[in-house]
């Protein structure tokens, strides 16, 4: 069959087996990937859209076909004799006259994400049986030999396929095609460009171009050594709190000091998190980056968005109330039950943003501590795709800057509740504790960068602004509640005390 390589394999040839050989187990392999997003839909074909034979990999982009709809993937993949790989399962093994192969995913092979990256680098364009496939380094990046050594191949499962380069820099591949500039690619060129230190540097980025066709394949950032992501330095520093608050036994006091001493950092991620919206909320060159003052359409929009939303939790919660067996569970779920007329007439709020008009901007859009490392000289934002499983036009919709700050508000109630689990009332009390601290805190560092200088994407009187927090805050609850409902039931009361607690006014 000539899969080898320097044997003759081409594009011809690979296009030849695929219908025959491949795409049945590639599909099996695809649907169980992490990075796969329709896994609640089945795939009727698969089919090769593009792609190109080089060096021993398969530049491969398939189409996934769907009853009405299809979705692009960007699978590379190698073909590898068995007898050198027994250990590797691979996606399928097949056979030529000689030789038996073992077909895998290239996003796992070292060499191919040296290539990769050096390709990244260099900026060179490669023609694919189709289309290009383009590569953007930014200002000042040089081509250089990517060490194979150097490179940190990913060992878990990830949305994207990201790996380190040199311990300096950092690929992700998006291997979902949208047919337009990725979201983060977006925020980083510009917020790179405007010299903000909040997020690691973009290096260089990838399109695939076809005719009729453009969307970014990849990005490359720099690397910033940390000590974790901010959802692991707040849990680590939240069972100290509680440990240490347990043997001070010392009340209020105790509480004020401990916040003055160690509370510092959320109030610097508040500022941070201001001065992003800040630079966000700048006049920009490109439309599709620019604030826009909101209309009253905007806010129409966002309350059938919203309204939906909630229609869709309650028909989850009607959906599985029967296997709901704790008591107190029960309880708040019936309390939710009678409040959802109470729920959808929260929407009203949002039209504070239209008169006067507010500005809408582009926003992180998935912002909880996750989303944030821990580093020497203080925090950095990353990851700014916005909400994976949210269409990509949705999530480059201009919207109130106060969703990503009602987002790591619910991140903090996450990390009290998750640390409270299992703790006796003493640390559970101080967990709660914890939460209004760090509210505090991150909020003063926030409000100092926008409220304070009178920004234009905030109502000016703070009554609104609060009004206006509390609803994104209800708003990104419902949205948990609905993920915890179908994924972690488990975890279920987090969303839904927090979701209690806004409904009766005490956010």
């Amino acid at each position: 069959m000539g899969l080898e390589a320097d044997a003759g394999l081409t594009w011809n040839v690979f296009t030849s087996v695929f219908a025959r050989e491949i795409a049945g187990p590639l599909q099996s392999w695809l649907v169980q990937k992490r990075w796969f997003r329709s896994k609640n839909r089945r795939i009727r074909a698969l089919e090769i859209l593009d792609g190109e034979v080089q060096n021993s990999w398969i530049l491969c982009w398939v189409k996934a076909k769907y009853d009405r709809e299809t979705e692009i993937y960007f699978i590379p993949l190698k073909f590898t004799a068995a007898d050198t790989c027994a250990s590797v399962s691979g996606i399928c093994k097949m056979h030529s006259q000689a030789t038996s192969w073992i077909l895998t995913d290239a996003c796992q092979d070292q060499g191919f994400l040296s290539w990769f990256a050096a390709r990244l680098l260099a900026g060179k364009t490669i023609s694919l049986a189709a289309g290009e496939l383009r590569f953007f380094p930014a200002p000042g990046s040089q081509a250089q030999v990517i060490s194979l050594k150097s490179i940190r191949v990913p060992e878990t499962e990830q949305s994207n396929t990201s790996y380190l380069v040199e311990q300096s820099r950092i690929v992700k591949i998006y291997r979902k095609y949208d047919e337009t500039e990725n979201p983060e690619i977006e925020m980083l060129q510009l917020l790179t460009c405007r010299g903000f230190a909040g997020v690691p540097q973009l290096q260089a980025h990838a399109h695939y171009h076809c005719p009729g066709l453009t969307g970014s394949l990849a990005v490359m950032q720099q690397y910033v050594p940390n000590a974790g992501d901010g959802w692991q330095y707040t849990l680590r520093e939240l069972e100290h709190f509680m440990r240490d608050g347990e043997r001070a036994d010392s009340g209020r006091a105790w509480l004020q000091e401990r916040a003055a001493e160690n509370f510092t950092g959320l109030h610097r991620l508040g500022q941070l998190t201001g001065m992003m919206h800040h630079l966000l909320g700048l006049p920009a060159g490109q439309e599709n980056m620019r604030p826009a003052a909101c209309r009253q359409e905007d806010v129409e929009v966002m309350q059938r968005q919203f309204i939906s939303l909630a229609r869709t939790v309650r028909e989850a919660q009607a959906r599985k109330s029967k296997s709901f067996t704790d008591e107190g569970l029960k309880g708040n779920m019936e309390g939710l039950r009678q409040n959802w007329d109470a729920v959808s007439g929260k929407a009203r709020v949002l039209e504070i943003l239209a008169s006067p008009a507010c500005d809408l901007i582009r926003i992180h859009g998935d912002y909880h501590l996750g989303q944030t490392l821990c580093t020497e000289t203080g925090w950095m934002i990353i990851d700014f795709e916005g909400e994976p499983l949210r269409p990509v036009q949705e999530r480059k919709r201009k919207a109130c800057p106060l969703k990503d700050v009602a987002g790591m508000l619910r991140s903090l109630n996450y990390a009290a509740e998750v640390a409270a689990m299992g703790k006796p009332a003493a640390q559970r009390a101080l967990a709660a504790d914890w939460e209004q601290l760090a509210r505090q805190y991150f909020l003063e560092g926030y409000f100092s960068e926008t409220l304070e200088k009178q920004a234009a994407f905030l109502p000016k009187p703070a009554e609104q602004v609060r009004a206006l927090l509390d609803f994104f805050e209800l708003e990104k609850a419902l949205y948990e509640l609905n993920y915890e409902l179908n994924n972690r039931p488990e975890w279920i009361k987090v969303p839904l005390l927090g979701l209690m607690r806004l409904l009766a006014g005490q956010g």
